[in-house]
């Protein structure tokens, strides 16, 4: 039976990212967690809190009226570990965004924290977002 806690704090997540909030997205950190983006084909870092902090609040205004939705959860409490499907929508100067996640969320032992986040992305659909979201700055500096 998975641990009331665990799915408490993978929701907070999802309804987190669902309030595109900072703040919010943080709470829910072990101090040493640690968010990894993949495939590994994307040359994106392993990002710590600090890194994490830094990097959403370099994207946080690109994204409007953001919306996440759940399409399947699967737990494996004796890893204290929760796997979540779903999709991710928003506005942006650039018209619509859209991206299918995954997310593998590893919790401290009892639960009430992430300490480890793996977000598996849509590499075509995210790499061809920011390449034509650069062009369009480029072209409006």
């Amino acid at each position: 039976m998975p641990s009331t806690k665990l799915l408490i704090t993978a929701q907070a997540f999802m309804d987190a990212y669902k309030s595109w909030d900072l703040e919010k997205l943080m709470s829910l950190r072990s101090a040493d967690c640690v968010q990894r983006i993949f495939p590994q084909n994307l040359p994106v870092p392993a990002r710590n809190n600090d890194d994490f902090r830094e990097y959403f609040q370099s994207i946080q205004s690109i994204f409007k009226d953001w919306e996440t939705e759940t399409l399947e959860t699967i737990v494996d409490a004796a890893a204290h570990k929760v796997v979540i499907h779903g999709i991710c929508k928003a506005s942006t100067i650039i018209g619509p965004f859209t991206n299918e996640v995954m997310f593998v969320l590893k919790m401290t032992e009892d639960d009430a924290l992430i300490k480890d986040i793996k977000e598996f992305v849509d590499s075509a659909a995210s790499r061809d977002f920011f390449i034509r979201l650069r062009e369009t700055q480029n072209r409006e500096s």
